[in-house]
């Protein structure tokens, strides 16, 4: 981007001497130090300084060579628009960014009156000053056209470069199609030609009403593009003695030399300030756009939360009402439990043991449904947690197919495992040395068959009385729809039970073997 803007600032100098009269060569406008400005704000810090420099060649050389300066004041010149060119990017920096966004009808006003107008005040007076001294004329007469050439140059330089920089950042707004660009851009150059070639031409404002339609109708860049090229037009022909503001004297700058630069001023004015109005407007259509759409997503988002919230209510009445039921449910378990091992037990010692271990079977199906959130339980899972204490040396085998159990299946079986693993190790095959227990379990359809079988210990006896854990193992299949057998043999104890299972509850037939 560097080359770019010395390749411009040296075609645009060169240029530039085919709009100067005088002595001292007065421009009709000098966009060279716009676009030195925008250069020095669009870019890095060295490449900055390196333009600076190769303006500074181009603009001494020139001085020297094309206007035909002596040395000494072609230097003075160089150092001015140098300067001109450095206060205005500072200005410009600190009144409105570096970002130089003449589609803001704000910062173009802060750009203009607050940087660009007090830099080309400033050096302009003191150019004045010099050229009066240096070519002997008369500070008053050039010191407006002075500082009008410097200020002409600098809107119209300065903004000409951003946009050619940034095309696609500020290429928005316009409503033209690409024909209808071309169209109007051509009609913008043909109808200033029309107005300035006439050797004296007089209907120059009726470029303005076609400069304001085409603001309303072209993007930033290009009406930028469409008021430059009429203004090097106007210029141009003016210098050649055509137009409404022909210079026919190029000795002295004359009233139609400030008429031209007050024509030029309102002609850019009319392109521009249209322009970053409407930038405005699209910007605030865009916002206000973006603002509905938030809007509306916020609206949305507000919904979804209120109807997610409603279903987080509902959900949390149904698991405080599921809770509640099972806690009821646990309580009269417990209750029962209690109740009954208290009436059979023989001491309290015996009572306080037996209840512990009971409750203790209860809360280990407890934490294997809630794990599994309360939707059931493998029956393998229930098994193994019953015969954990009991499972050493391999004295307890299992096995049978997978067999999802509902929850109150699953309390119920393991509270049965806790029994027959308790009588096993205190009167049956677990109580002695080599006995040993096998658990096998089948499904037939929706029905689950569930064998217990003791041997290797001493005869099972069936009990005169029965106590609350055989009631609890026989009532087992009641519960379950199904039914419960207890053998009392030679070999030992063998317990059959049976029971229907939903089928929600089968997951099938893939094997498990303990």
């Amino acid at each position: 981007m560097a080359g770019a803007f010395a390749a411009a600032y040296l075609l645009v100098t060169l240029f530039a001497y085919q709009w100067t009269t005088g002595s001292a060569s007065l421009a009709i406008f000098w966009p060279c130090n716009g676009i030195l400005a925008a250069g020095l704000l669009l870019l890095p810090r060295g490449p900055a300084l390196a333009i600076t420099l190769v303006a500074a060649a181009v603009d001494f050389v020139s001085t020297c060579y094309v206007g035909r300066t002596p040395l000494g004041p072609a230097f003075v010149i160089t150092v001015m628009d140098i300067s001109e060119a450095f206060l205005a990017a500072v200005l410009i920096r600190r009144v409105g960014g570096a970002a130089l966004n003449v589609t803001d009808l704000r910062r173009l006003g802060s750009m203009i009156f607050l940087a660009i107008l007090p830099a080309t005040l400033a050096v302009g007076t003191i150019g004045a000053v010099f050229f009066s001294q240096s070519f002997h004329q008369h500070f008053a007469a050039q010191w407006p056209k002075l500082v009008a050439s410097d200020f002409l140059g600098m809107v119209i330089g300065a903004p000409t470069s951003l946009m050619i920089a940034r095309m696609k950042r500020f290429d928005f707004g316009g409503t033209a199609n690409p024909i209808e660009r071309a169209g109007l851009l051509s009609l913008l150059v043909a109808v200033t030609l029309v107005v300035f070639v006439e050797p004296k031409g007089t209907a120059g404002l009726v470029v303005f009403p076609l400069v304001v339609l085409a603001a309303f109708r072209l993007s930033p860049p290009y009406m930028i593009l469409g008021a430059v090229l009429m203004t090097i037009i106007a210029a141009t022909c003016s210098s050649l003695g055509r137009g409404p503001f022909a210079i026919i004297d190029h000795s002295t700058p004359d009233a139609s030399f400030m008429g031209l630069q007050s024509f030029l001023a309102a002609m850019v004015a009319s392109a521009i300030v249209p322009m970053a109005a409407l930038a405005d407007k699209e910007r605030t259509q865009r916002r206000l756009t973006r603002a509905l759409d938030v809007a509306r997503r916020s609206k949305h988002a507000a919904q979804q939360s209120t109807e997610q919230m409603r279903q987080v209510v509902k959900l949390q009445r149904l698991m405080v009402n599921e809770l509640n039921h099972r806690v009821k449910n646990t309580l009269a378990s417990v209750q029962s439990i209690a109740s009954q091992t208290l009436r059979t037990a023989g001491s309290m010692p015996d009572a306080r043991n037996t209840l512990n271990a009971r409750l203790s079977a209860l809360a280990g199906a407890h934490d294997i449904l809630t794990r599994e959130s309360w939707d059931g339980a493998n029956l393998v899972d229930i098994v193994e947690s019953a015969i954990g204490p009991y499972a050493g040396a391999g004295r307890i085998d299992i096995s049978g197919p997978t067999v999802r159990l509902s929850p109150k299946a699953a309390l119920a079986f393991s509270l049965t495992f806790h029994e027959l693993c308790t009588n096993a190790a205190k009167y049956g095959a677990l109580s002695a040395a080599d006995g040993k227990v096998e658990v096998h379990w089948s499904l037939a359809g929706r029905t689950l068959h569930l064998d217990w079988v003791e041997t290797g210990g001493p005869p099972a006896r069936e009990p005169a009385h029965r106590g609350f854990g055989t009631r609890m193992i026989l009532g087992l299949g009641r519960e379950l729809s199904g039914m419960a057998n207890m053998a009392f043999t030679e070999a030992g104890l063998r317990c059959m039970i049976k029971a229907s299972i939903e089928p929600a509850q089968a997951f099938g037939e893939s094997g498990w073997d303990g």
